[in-house]
């Protein structure tokens, strides 16, 4: 078995709990976990500096771009479409076909890289939504109150 997951921080948002892995060199992995889990304070620089990124982005979405070195998207196709997600200012969505277009691809292959996102929230996957509504978010039904949340509150924020 495996040995558990070690995380770096563990941050209370108002969706719940978000948590990072990362070395000190890049941000490895993110993952939101419920209300009730215990937060961690940052373990080391990198993550300290995710922590006063991650509460300047809550405090002005449309106002403020994410700045942290990143683990590299395995495939040439995730990179792509990481990308694209990138580009997409918040308060804004894109669909799965026009990424699928501007990057040559298929919407069911975006659709894919972006269910393969492990850098949720700071690589914005929750900007990519379907052509006739919300579309999926992580490749679960049960995060769709999360990114409803952050469309919402990246949309009200000026």
């Amino acid at each position: 078995m495996p040995p558990p997951q070690q995380w770096h921080l563990k941050l209370r948002m108002p969706f719940g709990v978000f948590a990072l892995r990362c070395d000190e060199h890049a941000i490895l992995e993110t993952k939101y976990m419920p209300q009730q889990t215990k937060v961690l304070p940052p373990q080391n620089l990198l993550a300290a500096e995710a922590a006063r990124q991650l509460r300047a982005y809550w405090k002005q979405p449309r106002r403020f771009v994410f700045d942290l070195p990143l683990l590299s998207a395995p495939t040439l196709h995730q990179r792509k479409t990481r990308e694209a997600m990138l580009a997409i200012p918040a308060g804004e969505v894109r669909t799965y076909g026009e990424i699928a277009g501007q990057i040559r691809s298929s919407p069911r292959a975006v659709g894919g890289a972006c269910r393969a996102n492990l850098l949720s929230l700071i690589v914005p996957c929750h900007r990519v939504v379907a052509a006739d509504g919300p579309g999926g978010f992580m490749g679960v039904r049960r995060g769709m109150h999360i990114k409803n949340m952050l469309l919402q509150h990246e949309s009200e924020c000026i």
